[in-house]
């Protein structure tokens, strides 16, 4: 669209997007992808200083990858108060709030997303999972039922689900559907894989949450991985020095899981580690250290 209309604002703000989303789990490094979202997004500002979704575009490379929140709430609020109803900036604005443990503010935010925008898969996920990053782990199951049953082949909104039961105990209704997610998703996105890794660690089955890492590595010889997705697996595993090493990378490559470390129950094993709190202060959290 930009090479037919370089005077598009609307059409950069899209690519920033892309380029942003583009990093969760479909194989783009951060460092590669971020500065290209960072100069469309400002780009689609220069053109339209007034476009809600250009300053929504900027909050996220502000949350995802400068790891500024006070920056990207400021973007995501000027977003809105430009539109209200523009979906996005209310769902990523809960995501800034999750990140910084104001979990009544965030679950406010993406419902108000969720209404603004019912059958986006990608908010629904993100209802589920902020309900559960929060520990409400029934209501977060009964909302990736729901979202399951109406669209029973997005093999995120599965992971998901039986990430929630895990946290539950439920280890073999997790498994179940973590498998089916990672048939589902034909190997496009890892996000089956290490949620799968980290349940069979959990439920003893040590060699096949080993092969999954094995597999990872493997595909780490032709593409980008994010360092935390080995992490998460070692975690599951109860091996907390590894998964600390390879949280170090992670923020080393900026991927976007240590944002929401101060909050996701697969951390609760490493909490009360030195090394966990240093992490939390370098992605610029230390207000959530105790």
């Amino acid at each position: 669209a930009v090479e037919y209309e370089p005077g598009f604002a609307r059409a950069y703000a899209g690519l920033a997007d892309s380029y942003a989303l583009a990093t969760q789990g479909w194989g783009l490094a951060p460092k590669e992808v971020f500065p290209k979202a960072r100069e469309a997004a400002t780009r689609a500002l220069e053109l339209d200083s007034t476009l809600e979704e250009a300053h929504a575009s900027l909050g996220f490379v502000r949350m995802l990858f400068d790891w500024d929140w006070d920056g990207a709430e400021a973007a995501f609020k000027r977003a809105i108060d430009l539109n209200p109803n523009y979906a996005p900036a209310h769902h990523w604005l809960a995501l800034c709030f999750a990140a910084r443990a104001r979990h009544e503010e965030a679950i406010e935010e993406v419902e108000q997303a969720l209404a603004l925008d019912p059958q986006s898969t990608y908010i629904n996920v993100n209802v589920g999972y902020l309900l559960y990053v929060s520990r409400q782990y029934d209501r977060a199951a009964e909302h990736f039922k729901r979202a399951v049953e109406a669209n029973p082949k997005s093999a995120v909104l599965h992971t998901f689900l039986g990430g929630v039961y895990t946290q539950q105990g439920m280890l073999e209704e997790a498994i179940a559907h973590l498998e089916l997610a990672k048939e589902l998703s034909h190997g496009g996105t890892l996000m089956p894989d290490i949620y799968l890794g980290y349940t069979y660690g959990r439920a003893g089955r040590r060699n096949d949450a080993e092969r999954l890492l094995g597999e990872l590595q493997e595909l780490s010889a032709r593409r980008f991985v994010n360092p935390d997705y080995f992490a998460i697996i070692h975690l599951g595993l109860g091996e907390n020095d590894q998964a600390i090493q390879w949280l170090y990378r992670a923020y080393e490559e900026r991927t976007d899981w240590p944002i929401f470390i101060p909050v996701d129950p697969l951390t609760d094993s490493i909490r009360s580690d030195p090394r966990f709190k240093e992490l939390l202060g370098m992605v610029g959290l230390s207000e959530l250290i105790r």
